[in-house]
């Protein structure tokens, strides 16, 4: 285990506006409910601290900055992203989940088409900015969640926090005497 590279002015750039983000998204997105459950931007912070903390402890010095073959670390980085935004998403009575779930999804198929050797369909810069800028842009996500919640709380809106999977679909359910099946 050794921490990422902070003299790298991109890695820096990434750590000094992260750490700022989440410290203000963990305040703005409120605490933990009475029923012992976390906000869905408190979630989404706790996602993206996992991800920093994947690719911290399986972070291998500079073979983890090779461009040109797959990089595993940030591949696991971005599953466990796609996975949480996707659960928040499913379960969350927000939308900004569901374009958090979609930019991790961007950089799982990066690293798709990487471990595919299509050395045509994508370049080396490319998948650099590829496996890079979307969670740089769910970051921002999750801030802009924090910040609507917190507009709706100041103006005394009641905010529905969760909204389970399971409800979905008896939501969506049709009365049966409307049904025609």
């Amino acid at each position: 285990m050794s921490l990422p590279d902070l003299s790298d002015p991109r890695i820096a750039a990434f750590f000094a506006a992260l750490i700022p983000i989440l410290g203000l998204v963990t305040w703005l997105g409120g605490f933990k409910r009475t029923d012992g459950w976390f906000t869905p931007e408190r979630c989404g912070v706790m996602t993206l601290v996992a991800m920093v903390a994947a690719q911290s402890l399986l972070y291998d010095g500079p073979r983890a900055n090779v461009f040109d073959e797959l990089d595993t670390v940030a591949l696991t980085s971005d599953l466990i992203g796609f996975a949480g935004f996707t659960l928040i998403a499913l379960n969350a009575d927000r939308v900004w989940p569901l374009f958090a779930a979609g930019f991790q999804l961007i950089a799982v198929v990066a690293h798709i088409v990487r471990a595919m050797r299509l050395e045509s369909a994508m370049a080396e810069h490319a998948y650099n900015v590829l496996k890079a800028v979307p969670t740089s842009v769910v970051i921002v996500f999750v801030l802009i969640g924090a910040l609507w919640r917190l507009k709706r709380a100041l103006r005394g809106e009641a905010i529905r926090e969760w909204v389970p999977f399971k409800k979905y679909a008896e939501i969506r359910r049709l009365p049966d005497e409307v049904s025609d099946f």
